[in-house]
C-alpha cells in the first residue's frame, strides 16, 4: 500500500489539470451533500438537548377530518389525569409588554401548566420553578438571557415584573440556551389565566414524558380512547359538536420538530445525491479515458508480474486520493453554502443549528469513499481487461465494442439524472411564479406594521413592581391612545393612510373560529378588529356599503364588515348590507353583542396564498378595542424608511408603551420560503448537473475523436463529405443522451412524487416542464458534442494514415 501511495502521488502529479479538475468534481458534488446533510441532521436527526429526549412527546387532539388539533383544557387535564404519562404541561405563547426590567419591553411570554418542566426534565439554574401548590399565584420563571440583560444577573431576592396586570415574583432562572418553546423569555402559571372550560376551545399545545418503557402506539391508543369517550359526554351544545375532537395522536418532538419541512429536506437530500451520481459517471468517463491511455503502461506492469488485482487496486487508490482530496474541498465549500443556507432557510429548519460535526463529517467522508469506488472500478476493470494485448502492434487505435457500451451507459445515467434535476426545478419554478401572481387582495408593498401593547393595570390584590397606576386601565383609555397613535401618524407627510388591526396578514397567530348569523346559520370564519385606517392602509378594495368611521364608537351599536367570501357563506344569495352576525365564543361580546354589517369589502387571504382566500368578519376596533394590537402604516415612499419614523412617533406620543417594528412584505416572502428555499437549492443542483452533464458529452465525445482518427480519416480518403464524419459522431453523441431521457421519462412518476407538496397549481407530470427540460438537456448534450464533432471535420487524411 506505501509503494501505491507513492505511485498514486506521482501519476497525479504528472497531470496536474486532470487532478484538479477531479478533485473540483467532486467537491462540489460532496459540498452540496454535505450542506443538505447538515441541514437534515440539525432539522430532522438531531435528538432535542433535554434529559431523555427520546420519552418526549407531543399530543393532539385530531378532528372529525384527521387533523392536528390543539387541545382544549378539560381535554389535557383528562390526559394528565389518566395515568398514561409520567408528566405532561400544557402552554400558551404570547407576545406581551413586561415592565419591570431594565425598560418597558414586548417579549415572547408562555404560560404553562403544572407539568410543564416536569415533563421537560430541565431544572432551572438559579432558583426554583412554581409548586403546583403556586400555579394559582402570579409567579414567573425567566430565561437565563432576559435574567443577564434585563434583571442585571444578580440575586432574584425582591425581583418582579409586572405582565397583564398582575405583579409576578421571579422565582427562578432557567440554564442558558433553554428557550423552549420559540425563543421564550418569561414563563407564567397558565392556570392564574384561568383557561376556557370548554372542549371546543382549542387554546393549547401540550408536552409530555412517556413513562420508562411505555409503548408510544399504546399510549396514543389510551389516549384516544379517553378523548372519544369523555369529549362526547359533556355538557357542550349539540352544534358545537363539529368541533369536538375524535381521538388523540402523539408524536415524539424530534418527529414533531421536524414534520413541516421533513420532506422537503429528504428531497433536497435525494437531489444532493443526483448531483454526485452526475458528478460520479463524469469522473468514470474521466477514469475510463485516462485508463485506456495508460494502457501500455499498464501492459508493462503485468508483464513485469503485476496481477489485475494489484493493477486495479493501484488505479482506485489512485481515484482514493483525489476522492480524499476532494473531500476535503467539499468540506471547505459546505462551510461556505452553511452561511448561504442559514440565510435563505424557512424558519421551520433549524438552519441557525447547523454545524459541520462528528455525523456530517462521518457522512460525508463515506460519501467520498463510495464515490472513489463508483468513479473508479468499473473503468479500472475495462482499462485492466487484457493489458498485455495493448504491447502488440504498437499504439492502438478505435474503442472497443465494450468500451463504447460502458461510455453510452455512463451518458445515459448522467443525461437520466440531469432531466430529473432540471425537470423539478422547473417544476419549482412554474409553481413559484405562480404563487408570485397570486392577489392576496391587499398590496404588502409600502406597508410597515407597528406591534403595540399598552400595559394593563394593576390586578385586584397585585401589588405593582413598577407604578401602581396606569395609563390605559380600560377599553376605552386604550382606543383613546390607539387614536391619538394613529392620528400622529396619518399627519406625518410621509405617511399615506394608517390604521390599526388585531392581527393583520401573514401574522403568526390566524384566529378564526365558529360565527353565527342572525338568521341562525353557523360557519367559520376569521376573526379580526380593525379600524376604518386599516382597509386604506392596505389597499383592501370596499364593494359596497362603508368602511368603519366616527359613526362606529363605543356609544352606538356595534358595526361589522364583511369580505365577499364571508358574505356568500352566511348569506348566501342575499344582500348582506344591514344583516346581522355574531363573534359567538371569539370574544367577550360575542353572547351579548350583535355587530350589523354595514360594508363588504374584497377577499383577502390571511394566512396562505396556495389556499382560497379566508371567510374574514372584522369588528370596529372602537367599539371592542383590544389591548394587543398591529398599527398599519403606508408609505408614500419606502416602507423601511417608516420603521424609525414609527418607532419615534411612539415614543413621542406613549414612552411608557413597547413596541416592535416590521415590514409586511417580509412576513408575506416568509410565507413563500419553503418553496423558495427548495427552488433555490434545487435550481443550483441542477444548473451544474447540467454543467457536469454536458462537459461528460464534450469529454467522452472529444476523446472518441481522438480515439477515432484514423478511421475518420480514412472515411474522408474514400470520399465521405465532412458533413457524414459530423454526423457520424453526433449520433454517437446523442444517443446515449437519448436513452437516458427516455429511461428518466419512465421513471419520473415516483420519482417526483415527493414534490407535490411544495407545487401550486403544477402537477408533478406537467408536460410543459418535463419538454422543456428534456430539450434543455437535448441542446446541452448538442452543443457538446458538436464541438469535438466540428473538429473531426477538419482531420487532414493524409496525416491521420500517416504511420507512426
Amino acid at each position: 500500500m506505501p509503494r501505491d501511495l507513492r505511485t498514486a502521488l506521482a501519476m497525479l502529479r504528472r497531470r496536474p489539470l486532470f487532478s484538479a479538475v477531479t478533485i473540483g468534481t467532486l467537491a462540489l458534488g460532496i459540498a452540496a451533500n454535505a450542506t443538505i446533510f447538515a441541514l437534515v441532521e440539525a432539522t430532522v436527526l438531531r435528538r432535542p438537548p433535554y434529559p431523555d429526549p427520546d420519552r418526549l412527546v407531543v399530543v393532539h387532539e385530531v378532528n372529525k377530518s384527521g387533523r392536528d388539533a390543539q387541545a382544549s383544557w378539560p381535554t389535557f387535564q383528562d390526559w394528565q389525569r389518566s395515568g398514561a404519562l409520567a408528566a405532561a404541561g400544557a402552554y400558551s405563547g404570547y407576545t406581551t409588554t413586561v415592565l419591570g426590567g431594565a425598560r418597558p419591553q414586548r417579549l415572547p411570554a408562555m404560560a404553562v401548566s403544572a407539568g410543564f418542566f416536569d415533563a421537560l426534565g430541565v431544572r432551572p439554574a438559579l432558583g426554583r420553578v412554581p409548586t403546583a401548590a403556586e400555579q394559582q399565584t402570579p409567579v414567573a420563571v425567566v430565561s437565563h438571557a432576559f435574567w443577564r440583560d434585563s434583571l442585571g444577573g444578580g440575586a432574584l431576592a425582591g425581583e418582579k415584573l409586572e405582565i397583564e396586570g398582575h405583579s409576578f415574583a421571579v422565582l427562578g432562572v432557567m440554564p442558558a440556551g433553554f428557550d423552549f418553546p420559540d425563543g421564550t423569555r418569561v414563563w407564567i402559571p397558565l392556570e392564574l389565566l384561568e383557561p376556557s372550560p370548554y372542549r371546543t376551545a382549542h387554546n393549547h399545545k401540550v408536552i409530555a414524558r412517556l413513562k420508562p418503557g411505555a409503548q408510544l402506539e399504546q399510549v396514543e391508543a389510551r389516549l384516544a380512547a379517553l378523548t372519544r369517550r369523555v369529549a362526547h359526554a359533556g355538557p357542550d351544545p349539540a352544534e358545537a359538536s363539529d368541533y369536538l375532537p375524535v381521538g388523540a395522536r402523539v408524536r415524539r418532538l424530534q418527529d414533531e420538530r421536524a414534520l413541516p419541512v421533513r420532506g422537503a429536506l429528504f428531497l433536497l437530500l435525494g437531489a444532493a445525491g443526483f448531483m454526485l451520481l452526475v458528478a460520479c459517471s463524469n469522473l468514470a468517463s474521466a477514469f475510463l479515458a485516462r485508463g485506456l491511455e495508460r494502457q501500455r503502461e499498464l501492459a508493462v506492469r503485468s508483464a513485469l508480474g503485476a496481477s489485475r488485482r494489484q493493477l486495479v487496486r493501484q488505479l482506485v487508490v489512485e481515484a482514493a486520493l483525489l476522492a480524499a482530496a476532494g473531500c476535503l474541498a467539499g468540506l471547505l465549500i459546505a462551510a461556505t453554502l452553511g452561511r448561504a443556507a442559514v440565510a435563505a432557510a424557512p424558519p421551520a429548519v433549524a438552519a441557525a443549528a447547523m454545524r459541520l460535526d462528528a455525523p456530517v463529517w462521518l457522512y460525508t467522508v463515506a460519501l467520498a469513499a463510495v464515490a472513489a469506488l463508483l468513479a473508479s472500478l468499473a473503468p479500472s476493470l475495462v482499462a485492466t481487461a487484457a493489458p498485455v494485448g495493448s504491447l502488440r502492434g504498437g499504439r492502438s487505435e478505435g474503442i472497443s465494442p465494450g468500451q463504447r457500451r460502458t461510455w453510452s451507459a455512463l451518458i445515459a445515467v448522467q443525461a437520466g439524472l440531469a432531466l430529473l434535476l432540471l425537470a423539478g426545478a422547473g417544476l419549482l419554478l412554474r409553481s413559484f411564479a405562480g404563487l408570485l401572481a397570486v392577489t392576496p387582495g391587499f398590496e404588502p408593498a409600502g406597508v410597515a406594521t407597528l406591534h403595540v401593547s399598552p400595559p394593563m393595570p394593576p390586578a385586584v390584590g397585585s401589588v405593582a413592581a413598577s407604578p401602581p397606576t396606569s395609563s390605559y386601565p380600560d377599553g376605552a383609555a386604550v382606543a383613546a391612545f390607539q387614536e391619538r397613535l394613529v392620528g400622529a401618524l396619518a399627519a406625518k407627510p410621509e405617511i399615506a393612510a394608517a390604521g390599526v388591526v388585531s392581527y393583520p396578514p401573514f401574522d403568526e397567530f390566524d384566529p378564526n373560529g365558529q360565527m353565527r348569523a342572525r338568521s341562525g346559520r353557523r360557519a367559520d370564519a376569521s376573526y379580526r378588529v380593525a379600524s376604518g385606517g386599516y382597509f386604506d392602509a392596505l389597499r383592501i378594495p370596499l364593494v359596497a356599503g362603508r368602511l368603519f368611521d366616527a359613526r362606529d364608537d363605543a356609544h352606538h351599536p356595534h358595526a361589522a364588515v364583511v369580505d365577499r367570501a364571508a358574505a356568500a357563506l352566511f348569506w348566501p344569495g342575499e344582500d348582506p348590507l344591514g344583516q346581522q352576525i355574531s363573534s359567538e365564543g371569539m370574544d367577550e361580546y360575542g353572547a351579548k353583542e350583535w355587530a350589523t354589517v354595514v360594508g363588504v369589502v374584497g377577499n383577502v387571504r390571511q394566512s396562505d396564498l396556495a389556499g382560497p382566500p379566508d371567510p374574514t368578519v372584522y369588528f370596529a376596533m372602537a367599539q371592542r378595542p383590544r389591548r394587543d394590537a398591529v398599527v398599519v402604516a403606508r408609505s408614500r415612499g419606502t416602507a423601511g424608511a417608516l420603521l424609525p419614523l414609527l418607532q419615534s412617533t411612539l415614543e413621542h406620543v406613549a414612552p411608557d408603551v413597547p413596541g416592535s417594528v416590521s415590514l409586511l412584505a417580509d412576513a408575506v416572502a416568509k410565507s413563500r420560503a419553503q418553496r423558495r428555499f427548495a427552488l433555490l437549492l434545487i435550481g443550483t443542483f441542477a444548473a451544474l448537473t447540467l454543467l457536469l452533464a454536458a462537459l461528460g458529452v464534450y469529454g467522452v465525445v472529444a476523446y472518441a475523436v481522438a480515439r477515432r482518427t484514423r478511421e475518420l480519416g480514412v472515411r474522408l480518403a474514400l470520399g465521405a463529405a465532412p458533413r457524414q464524419a459530423q454526423r457520424l459522431v453526433l449520433r454517437g453523441a446523442l444517443a446515449p443522451v437519448l436513452a437516458g431521457i427516455a429511461v428518466a421519462l419512465l421513471a419520473a412518476a415516483p420519482l417526483t412524487r415527493g414534490l407535490r407538496a411544495l407545487l401550486f397549481e403544477v402537477k408533478p407530470w406537467d408536460p410543459a416542464s418535463w419538454l422543456l427540460a428534456a430539450a434543455v438537456l437535448a441542446g446541452a448534450a448538442l452543443l457538446a458534442g458538436w464541438l469535438p464533432a466540428r473538429r473531426a471535420t477538419r482531420i487532414d487524411p493524409q496525416l491521420a494514415l500517416r504511420s507512426e
